[in-house]
C-alpha cells in the first residue's frame, strides 16, 4: 500500500489543512448547538462577520515581503487585514516604495521578514535570490507562501511549495 507523502509545510506549527477542518468543525458545532436560525442566528448572535468568529489557538504574525509597495497592494492589504482579524492574528508589511525596486531590494526585504521571525512569510517570486531567501525562512521554521508571481517555479517546486 503507497503511504501518503507528508506535506513539507505541515512539519512546523500549523498546516492549511488544519486551518480548514477547525474551521469546518467549529461551524459544525455549532449548527449542533441548535442555534436559534441556524448559522445565520449564531452569527448574528455572537456579532457579525469576523467578529463573531471565537479566536482559536495562539496569535500568529504574518508578513508579507515585497519591495514594491504601490497602490496595487490595497486589495492584498485588504485581504490580509481581514483574515488576521477573522483569526485573531497580526499582519505586517515589510518593503520599499517601487520606485526604489530592484531584485537586490526585494531579497533583502525578504531577509528582514526572516529576522522577525514571523509565523507565516508570504512574498513573490519575482526575482532570482528568493528561492534561497525562502529556503533560509523553511529551515527556521516559518510557514513561506509565495504570491502574486512565480517567475521560477522549478527553484521553489523543489522546496515543497506548492
Amino acid at each position: 500500500m503507497k503511504q501518503k507523502q507528508a506535506d513539507p509545510q505541515e512539519k512546523g506549527r500549523f498546516s492549511r489543512r488544519g486551518l480548514l477542518l477547525g474551521g469546518g468543525a467549529t461551524l459544525g458545532s455549532l449548527a449542533l448547538m441548535g442555534a436559534p436560525g441556524g448559522l445565520a442566528g449564531a452569527s448574528a448572535a455572537a456579532g457579525i462577520g469576523y467578529e463573531g468568529v471565537p479566536h482559536h489557538g495562539p496569535k500568529r504574525l504574518v508578513i508579507w515581503a515585497l519591495a514594491a509597495i504601490a497602490d496595487w497592494n490595497v486589495s492584498y492589504d485588504v485581504g490580509f487585514n481581514d483574515a488576521v482579524r477573522f483569526l485573531g492574528w497580526e499582519y505586517r508589511k515589510i518593503g520599499l516604495p517601487i520606485a526604489q525596486y530592484s531584485a537586490i531590494t526585494h531579497v533583502e526585504m525578504i531577509n528582514r521578514a526572516i529576522q522577525l521571525h514571523p509565523d507565516v512569510l508570504v512574498t513573490p517570486d519575482w526575482v532570482e535570490g528568493v528561492g534561497a531567501a525562502v529556503q533560509a525562512a523553511l529551515k527556521k521554521g516559518i510557514y513561506v507562501i509565495i504570491n502574486n508571481a512565480l517567475n521560477y517555479p522549478d527553484q521553489i517546486r523543489a522546496l515543497g511549495l506548492a
